[in-house]
C-alpha cells in the first residue's frame, strides 16, 4: 500500500482512477493517518474528510508522517484546509482551494463542507460547497453573466445559507425573494450546470500531481520532530490495539496459565458477565463518582500515579484507554452489586466453607 487517497463526495472512485492507479479510502478521520502509515503507505493524498458527528483527522498524525519521511499531499476540501495549516511544515498543497485557504480569502471550515449519502451510496453530494458557488460566481462575472453587484449580493445570500440546504436552486429561490435581477438570475443557473466544480478541478489536479511526483524522489527537507503529547501517544496506542485486535486473544491468554488459573479466571469471568447482565436487568449502574473511586484505588494499588505511567502500563498490557474506561465502569457496578446484595452473599457463606468451596479447585 504505498499510495493511500481519502476521497468521498468530491470525486467517485471510479472516475479518481482512471486519473491514479492508487488505494482509495473513504473521507479520513482521526486515527486515520497513522493507521495508513501502519499499513505501509508511503505517499498519502487527502482530499475528503469526515467533520461535526465523526472527529476529524489531527495535524499531529499527519506531522507524524511528515517526521517519518511520508509524503502528504492535501487539495479540495479537508486536504486543502490541513494543506493551508501545515504547508510550512511539509505538507504539499495543490489547487485553488488550498490557495484560498494559504492566502486568508476564505478561513472558515464551513466553506468547504457538503452534507452527503453514505458510503453505501459512494459519499454522493447532497448539497454544494460554498467554495464551488464563490467560484462560479467569480467566473460568472469573468464571463460577464453577472454583474459585480449581483455576484457580491448571490455570495452573501450563499453565506448565509447553512451548509447542508446550500444548492443552486435554494440560492436562486433566496436570491428572487431578495428581487435580484431575473434575467442574470436565469443566465447564471444555466452558467453553473455547464462548468465543473471546483473541489473536483482540485481533486484531479492533485491526483496528477501524485502520479507525477511519483517518478521524482523525495525533496529533501529539515527534519521535524512532532512531540508525543499523552493525546498522541494515546491515539497511537489506540491504533496499535486495532491492528493487533484478534478474536483469538481470550484464548491464547489463557494458554499461558497453568489448567487451575484457567478454571478460576474463566469462574471470575462468568460471575463478572452475569452479574453485569444483572445489573442491567435491575437498572443498577454504577455512578461517576463510584466509578472515578474503582478507577483510583485501581491505579493506587499498582502505584500508577500519574498519566505517564498510566499510558505505558495500557500499552504494556495492551489496553485502550476507552476499554480500560468501560472495564473500570464494569468493575464499579459489580462492587455496587455486591453491596446490594451483600446480606444474602454474607448469609451464605457458611455454607460454602463447610462443603470446601471457599478455597481453590
Amino acid at each position: 500500500m504505498s499510495c493511500v487517497v481519502f476521497l468521498g463526495p468530491t470525486l467517485s472512485v471510479e472516475e479518481a482512477r482512471s486519473h491514479l492507479d492508487a488505494r482509495y479510502l473513504p473521507p479520513v478521520s482521526q486515527g486515520d493517518v497513522l493507521r495508513a502509515l501502519r499499513g505501509g503507505a508511503r505517499t498519502i493524498g487527502i482530499i475528503d474528510g469526515f467533520f461535526n458527528h465523526v472527529p476529524s483527522v489531527w495535524h499531529k498524525e499527519i506531522l507524524v508522517a511528515l517526521e517519518q519521511g511520508v509524503r502528504v499531499y492535501g487539495a479540495a476540501s479537508m486536504g486543502a484546509l490541513r494543506a493551508a495549516e501545515l504547508h510550512s511544515f511539509g505538507m504539499v498543497g495543490v489547487g485553488r482551494v488550498f490557495e484560498w485557504y494559504r492566502d486568508g480569502v476564505v478561513s472558515d471550515d464551513d466553506e468547504v463542507a457538503v452534507a452527503h449519502a453514505p458510503a453505501e451510496a459512494q459519499f454522493r453530494p447532497l448539497s454544494e460547497a460554498l467554495v464551488n458557488i464563490r467560484d462560479q460566481l467569480q467566473l460568472a462575472h469573468e464571463a460577464r453573466v453577472l454583474t459585480a453587484a449581483t455576484s457580491e449580493r448571490l455570495l452573501g445570500l450563499a453565506q448565509g445559507l447553512f451548509f447542508r440546504e446550500r444548492s443552486y436552486p435554494a440560492l436562486l429561490r433566496l436570491a428572487r425573494e431578495h428581487a435580484l435581477p431575473e434575467p442574470e438570475l436565469e443566465a447564471f443557473r444555466a452558467f453553473a450546470t455547464q462548468n465543473e466544480p471546483l473541489k473536483k478541478r482540485d481533486a484531479i489536479l492533485l491526483l496528477a500531481r501524485l502520479a507525477s511526483d511519483a517518478e521524482t524522489p523525495s525533496p529533501v527537507r529539515p527534519p521535524i520532530a512532532v512531540e508525543r503529547t499523552f493525546f498522541l501517544r494515546r491515539l497511537m496506542n489506540q491504533v496499535e490495539l486495532e491492528a493487533d485486535a484478534n478474536p483469538l486473544a481470550g484464548a491464547r491468554a489463557l494458554s499461558r496459565l497453568e489448567p487451575a488459573q484457567q478454571n478460576e479466571l474463566r469462574k471470575k469471568t462468568l460471575l463478572r458477565t452475569l452479574a453485569m447482565k444483572h445489573a442491567s436487568e435491575i437498572g443498577l449502574t454504577a455512578t461517576v463518582e463510584e466509578t472515578q473511586q474503582m478507577a483510583d484505588d485501581f491505579r493506587r494499588a499498582r502505584g500508577l500515579s500519574d498519566a505517564q505511567q498510566m499510558l505505558a502500563w495500557l500499552t504494556t498490557n495492551q489496553l485502550s484507554l476507552e476499554r480500560f474506561s468501560e472495564v473500570i465502569r464494569e468493575l464499579a457496578t459489580v462492587r455496587k452489586l455486591e453491596r446490594y446484595y451483600a446480606l444474602e452473599v454474607d448469609a451464605r457463606i457458611p455454607d460454602h466453607v463447610r462443603m470446601g468451596l471457599a478455597g481453590p479447585r
